[in-house]
């Protein structure tokens, strides 16, 4: 069999062995695939072949998935978050690479991934989990694709595992009252009092500086937050969004607090 797109050309014989052999041209050089009957050839054939039509570089058909990966997580360490990138490489190096990582990248279809996902299920693993892997996968594919090193991703064609929305219990007023008069005298007593009073998160907290205080209008300005980058240290960085970059007004009961604090670390 023979058929051409272009300059490009696939091929399908029979070796002396009885297997089947699949080629494919790919600018002016082959691609090679061994399969067990004439069916999966021309099947492999037609996809590659598609795959080209779509933007298929010989590079993306030879590289493997852990080689790809492993260089855009590198590049990431530019564009993204610390924290970003470690969840980034968390989930690659714990559950994608150990299922994928042999497989060439231009060879992974939706069908590899949701026996990825399925595999996690019967693993365990929580879907939320399982989701953070789908966008680490998806964002890698995204970018093999703007690379010309695939055609298409194949995350398109994979339903985005679904997390319920968890419910959290707060505190009633009178619980509230009674972990403040806990924490009394405690050398995080200010941090415990404005995340019960202001409703800033834990990493806006701990981004606080002494400058982001305006003592006489009574006003925290939220410029940065404090993310983990490993797990002895951290790093400051700007918030997430515009919105996030905000001002609070707090109490007189926050300021005595935040002084009593400030003078506890002079």
């Amino acid at each position: 069999m023979a058929s051409k797109r272009g300059n490009n050309e696939g091929s399908i014989f029979k070796r002396k062995d009885g297997r089947w052999c699949a080629q494919v041209s790919l600018n002016g050089r082959r691609i090679t695939k061994d399969g067990k009957t004439q069916k999966e050839c021309r099947d492999w054939v037609n996809q590659t072949l598609d795959k080209i039509d779509h933007g298929l570089t010989f590079d993306g058909a030879q590289v493997s998935l852990q080689q790809y990966m492993e260089s855009w997580l590198s590049g990431k360490t530019l564009a993204r978050r610390p924290s970003t990138v470690r969840n980034y490489r968390r989930y690659m190096n714990l559950y994608i690479l150990p299922a994928l990582g042999r497989v060439r990248l231009q060879a992974i279809t939706p069908s590899h991934i949701r026996q990825l996902y399925l595999r996690m299920q019967s693993e365990g693993r929580g879907a939320r989990t399982i989701q953070l892997v789908h966008v680490t996968l998806h964002c890698a594919f995204a970018q093999a694709v703007k690379e010309g090193l695939i055609g298409h991703n194949p995350l398109e064609a994979v339903e985005r595992p679904k997390v319920e929305t968890k419910r959290y219990s707060i505190f009633t007023e009178e619980q509230a009252r009674a972990f403040i008069a806990a924490a009394k005298g405690h050398s995080y007593e200010a941090l415990f009092f404005l995340a019960l009073t202001t409703g800033m998160r834990k990493g806006e907290i701990l981004g606080l500086m002494w400058t982001d205080v305006d003592w006489e209008k009574s006003i925290l300005r939220i410029e940065r937050q404090l993310q983990p980058v490993s797990y002895e240290g951290g790093a400051l960085v700007p918030t997430k969004t515009k919105s996030g970059r905000r001002h609070i007004m707090v109490g007189k009961g926050a300021l005595v607090l935040l002084k009593e604090h400030r003078q506890r670390q002079e």
